[in-house]
């Protein structure tokens, strides 16, 4: 394992655990800082695989509902282009007449946030202004509601007692993220995703995938992003000697997207 600032123990200290629930670890002490690997050696090893397992399902399951969320919104685009355009030509007819068309709500499930786990509360956030946009949702009670829906464990025992305390206590949407963050963030996550950001580096795994840990620490950081020259330095400098590395310098490219667009059509020839 390259040193990424963590201190896990030798590989051979762990041999109930598989080589994908080690390169589960590996990210979440990657990911996530030290603090992450506390006790967990003192666990049982059922409780070792068991802990592994859900940060591996969690952030499996996250990528497949936005990919889900991605093609959806795709799709409701396309039918509302395809009833613009059938309006457009019915207009060539005198005994049209125009009638505003609207995009249905499309219904989204989001995991519940219980607490536990703070750096998920920025994806958590983000799912839930795109399940209240996809869903047409505007009225600001009504988001309250449906965030509080989607809060479970010690979160939701907080934000009820709150609401027990004061009904209506949370006004609005924008109101209640900032209370979560307040509270379930840690102070210092934004340090620890700009430091694993700027260790990050592609090593063994595929280009796909240091492109995707990097997008997922690039979206924790969404309060305090980095500039573009120092994710382009970061980025190049991460891929591995090789084909894709010498057309990222040969082309040099201004911005993070661009490069990951380089280097993904290199890695692809």
């Amino acid at each position: 394992m390259e040193d990424s600032g963590s201190r896990l123990p030798a590989r051979q200290d762990f041999p109930h655990l598989s080589d994908a629930h080690w390169a589960t670890l590996e990210k979440m002490v990657s990911l996530l800082g030290e603090a992450a690997f506390a006790g967990f050696p003192n666990l049982p090893a059922e409780q070792q695989r068991a802990r592994v397992e859900r940060f591996d399902k969690y952030e499996s399951s996250l990528i497949a509902h936005v990919s889900a969320a991605a093609q959806e919104a795709a799709r409701a685009t396309m039918r509302s282009e395809a009833q613009s355009a059938a309006q457009a030509s019915a207009t060539n007819t005198a005994s049209f007449v125009a009638r505003p068309t609207t995009t249905k709500p499309v219904k989204m499930s989001v995991p519940t946030f219980d607490g536990k786990d703070s750096d998920s509360l920025v994806f958590w956030v983000r799912e839930i202004e795109i399940a209240l946009s996809a869903g047409q949702i505007y009225d600001a009670r009504a988001q309250v509601a449906f965030a509080l829906s989607n809060l479970g464990g010690r979160a939701r025992a907080w934000a009820m007692a709150r609401e027990t305390a004061t009904p209506g206590y949370f006004t609005s949407w924008s109101f209640m993220e900032q209370e979560l963050r307040s509270t379930f963030l840690l102070a210092n996550v934004a340090y620890r995703h700009r430091s694993s950001f700027l260790r990050c580096k592609q090593g063994k795994r595929s280009l796909q995938d240091y492109v995707m840990e990097l997008h997922n620490l690039e979206a924790a950081m969404a309060g305090a992003p980095l500039s573009e020259d120092v994710k382009v330095t970061v980025f190049m400098d991460g891929v591995r000697t090789g084909p894709v590395r010498t057309e990222l310098f040969r082309r040099q490219p201004k911005t993070f997207n661009e490069a990951v667009h380089i280097a993904m059509l290199e890695d692809h020839c």
